[in-house]
């Protein structure tokens, strides 16, 4: 009887799931460029556009993304993300191209490691429009390749009057 016992019970202990080793999120660090034939979708203003770069930098708290896009000018825009990669919102002040020129916006950023295993990112610009002050706002979803060497940006685009942009930005590692 013990030993029927002893079976049943060794059983159902080989027959209980053994609870999965916590998984760490992908680690974006590094440089990318973006590889524009690989790149569905991309806006209009990506013709003008000769090359783009990140450079990432991550810890288990923050993340760093800092960008330089080479489009006409002699000289490439720069700019500087720097997230919260607990999911609090951080505040910074970005660079945009307007009908009135080029402006400095506030600007709220938020990301999050998501249980689909992708980066997600959400960038609000508080931007004006017609004398009212209106949000602007992008998401992004960071999917990184089995072999860490592809770095995909699915990123959509909410219009501040309306309707929103889909696109694909896809960087190789390097």
């Amino acid at each position: 009887m013990k030993s029927l016992l002893l079976a049943a019970l060794l059983g159902v202990i080989a027959a209980a799931p053994i609870p999965a080793a916590p998984v760490s999120p992908p680690d974006y660090s590094g440089a990318w460029t973006l590889d524009k034939a690989r790149s569905p979708g991309l806006p209009p203003m990506y013709a003008s556009v000769r090359g783009q770069r990140l450079s990432v930098t991550q810890s288990d708290a923050r993340l760093v993304v800092d960008v330089e896009i080479q489009a006409q000018a002699a000289q490439p825009e720069r700019f500087s993300f720097a997230y919260s990669l607990d999911g609090a919102e951080t505040t910074a002040t970005t660079r945009v191209r307007t009908p009135d020129g080029t402006l400095d916006v506030p600007t709220r950023l938020r990301a999050r490691h998501g249980d689909d295993g992708r980066l997600h990112i959400t960038i609000a610009r508080e931007l004006p429009l017609g004398g009212q002050t209106v949000t602007a706002t992008g998401t992004e979803a960071w999917e990184l390749s089995a072999d860490g060497r592809t770095l995909t940006v699915h990123r959509v685009e909410q219009m501040p009057r309306g309707g929103e942009m889909r696109f694909d930005m896809v960087f190789a590692r390097g």
